[in-house]
């Protein structure tokens, strides 16, 4: 069972690494300028910043309150590492699909490996949901990723 500082930094942890999805995406939404291609990327960012939002609840549950990143307004490619390496003139559509298809499946494995350790049943209700959350965002991918193909 974790303590009150052990459970505070995993969900700081996972706070960041919703924010790294959040920036993600947004970069993704700006990069695809095609409207149908940039909303899948803008909606998923909109349900990230739900995600950080509740993990911040979360914090605030245990009395503790974390500066947390809230303007995304002028987030760029250049902002995200994971793109840096990703923008070659091959890079297309479908290959973002399966990074984000990838990303995903990693943050559903987070919080599901992150339900073992966490024994309060409220907070447990919370990750569970984000798992969930983040499995039905893979599926949303691996699905566009499946019409990218059919259409290709």
């Amino acid at each position: 069972m974790l303590n009150r500082a052990q459970h505070i930094e995993i969900l700081e942890i996972a706070i960041a690494r919703e924010v790294e999805s959040i920036k993600l995406y947004l970069a993704l939404a700006e990069y695809f300028v095609t409207k149908d291609i940039s909303k899948i990327f803008v909606d998923t960012a909109n349900e990230e910043m739900k995600h950080k939002n509740d993990l911040e609840l979360e914090v605030m549950k245990f009395g503790s309150v974390i500066e947390t990143e809230n303007d995304f307004s002028n987030v760029s490619i250049e902002d995200s590492d994971v793109l840096g390496e990703l923008l070659l003139p091959e890079a297309d559509y479908k290959n973002f699909l399966l990074l984000a298809v990838k990303k995903e499946d990693a943050a559903f494995r987070f919080y599901v490996d992150l339900l073992s350790s966490i024994k309060d049943q409220q907070s447990r209700e919370i990750i569970y949901e984000l798992a969930q959350e983040e499995v039905r965002h893979k599926l949303r991918f691996e699905i566009e990723y499946q019409m990218q193909s059919k259409e290709n």
